[in-house]
């Protein structure tokens, strides 16, 4: 029987914090304990016994990411497809065309020009050889070639964690600060990997992709690593005093659905085709 929908919400909810305390919020707090330690924590640290200290030493963290750090992850489903299989059709392949005008760093492009694509491998989940589904790809081509990054197709649905534990790695090491990473999925799976990386539907991730027959919606994560605390006209401010707020930056993910707003006879009369 399926959840209730509360307690459908949380578990898929549940799924996302694990993900993003494990490899993101408590290995990034660890890191500002080591090296940026408050009065607090370095008397902590003094009543260690020695080998205990000895070993924290040895096995010191990587540095945490720089302060203020801003990072987006986008997600995009494929091109429409028809007849062809594992191809887009005429208009899927004008969706992606239309994609690579959304992106740049001219003031007048609508979101900036990522530093990294992906896209779902051709050969991800084929049972026949012979036949590639190379949507995912096709999707970010024109893009790729508009901008000069190479699509990485290497990963699909069943080695996404590997993918997921990239991202993660590149946030924690400050890699992906002020930059944008787009990635053209399955959108079945979109949702999943939304979690995996430690968006929810607390943080604005959809818990599933209702509409198989939506390729307009893209899914925009947002990372911001900073200091967390009341804003001066909050309500309640004063309840900072039993919270750690403000001792040091940490991770805080939000996302949101953004559509394309593609339009093939708009495009087509704007293009002249």
């Amino acid at each position: 029987a399926p959840l209730p929908p509360f307690l459908n919400k949380h578990f898929y909810q549940s799924i996302a914090d694990v993900s993003a305390q494990e490899y993101l919020i408590r290995p990034s707090l660890n890191s500002e304990r080591y090296y940026n330690a408050t009065d607090e924590e370095e008397l902590e640290y003094s009543f260690l016994p020695q080998s205990v200290s000895d070993i924290a030493k040895r096995l010191k963290p990587d540095l945490p990411p720089p302060e203020g750090c801003l990072s987006t992850v986008i997600f995009m489903p494929s091109c429409e497809f028809g007849s062809v299989r594992g191809h887009c059709n005429a208009v899927g392949y004008d969706r992606a065309k239309y994609v690579s005008t959304l992106f740049g760093n001219k003031p007048t492009d609508r979101w900036p020009a990522p530093s990294f694509l992906y896209a779902t491998s051709p050969d991800d989940g084929r049972h026949v050889r012979d036949v590639r589904d190379v949507r995912y790809v096709e999707t970010l081509q024109p893009l790729s070639d508009k901008i000069g990054v190479q699509i990485n197709s290497f990963y699909g649905v069943v080695t996404r964690d590997g993918l997921a534990q990239i991202i993660f790695s590149s946030l924690r090491s400050g890699k992906l600060c002020g930059k944008v990473v787009v990635i053209c999925w399955k959108h079945q799976d979109i949702a999943d990997f939304a979690q995996s990386l430690g968006c929810g539907p607390s943080n604005g991730c959809p818990k599933v992709w209702d509409n198989a027959e939506d390729h307009d919606n893209t899914w925009q994560i947002t990372y911001s690593y900073h200091k967390a605390e009341y804003p001066s006209f909050a309500v309640g401010e004063a309840k900072n005093w039993y919270k750690d707020w403000g001792e040091h930056p940490q991770w805080f993910i939000s996302g949101h659905v953004s559509p394309e707003d593609f339009d093939p006879l708009k495009y087509s009369k704007n293009t002249g085709d």
